[in-house]
Order: structure tokens, then C-alpha cells, then sequence
């Protein structure tokens, strides 16, 4: 079965904020980043139930999972989804360090 996934506006928000982070540093980083992210977007279209739970999924009434991924295996991103029937549903993107979100935050409460 293959899953759609759509983005909400904090997700998009986001990940254009960390990429735009990244390209003041180094636009072929940035341009890595992007392309290991799409790569999970394939993953999260083919099996999202195979990603983890959040760190924050306790908060959540509905499933909270993360799909990692990064330029370097030490410093991962984490785009933060819901699975709904045959939907994932992005709801945040979280670069290394940054908080944990609540339902607040994306809508989710």
C-alpha cells in the first residue's frame, strides 16, 4: 500500500527555515539536506509505521512517529507525522537541539 503525505504550513514553515539556516552556512549542505529529506518522504510513502514514536507521542492523542534524517549520523533532523488510513499527515520539522513541540503547536490537541 502506498501512503500520500501532505505537509502542513508549520511543516513546510519550518523546513524552509532550516534549509535557509543551512544555506547561509553552505548551500551544497543545505541542498544535501533537502535531498535526504526527500528520501524520507519516499520512506514515509511506502512505510511510515516503520519510524518510531516521538519523544513527545505522550502528549498527543493521536500517534505521534519522527522519520530522522540528517547530513551526518550524528545531528539528526526529525520531521514529526501523524499516520491517518492512507495519509501522513508532516505536522512539524524539528532541526538537532530544538524543543519538543506540543499538540498545541501543530494543532493536534
Amino acid at each position: 500500500m502506498r501512503y500520500r503525505v501532505v505537509m502542513t504550513t508549520r511543516a513546510e514553515a519550518d523546513l524552509n527555515r532550516i534549509l535557509a539556516a543551512h544555506s547561509r552556512v553552505s548551500i551544497p549542505r543545505a541542498v544535501r539536506l533537502f535531498t535526504r529529506f526527500q528520501a524520507g518522504v519516499a520512506r514515509l510513502e511506502r512505510a511510515p509505521l516503520t519510524c518510531g514514536f516521538a519523544y513527545e507521542n505522550l502528549l498527543f492523542r493521536e500517534e505521534l512517529r519522527h522519520l530522522l534524517f540528517g547530513t551526518s549520523s550524528k545531528r539528526k533532523h526529525r520531521a514529526l507525522f501523524v499516520v491517518r488510513k492512507h495519509e501522513v499527515v508532516v505536522v512539524a520539522i524539528r532541526a538537532p537541539g530544538e524543543r519538543p513541540i506540543s499538540p498545541d503547536q501543530v494543532g493536534l490537541n
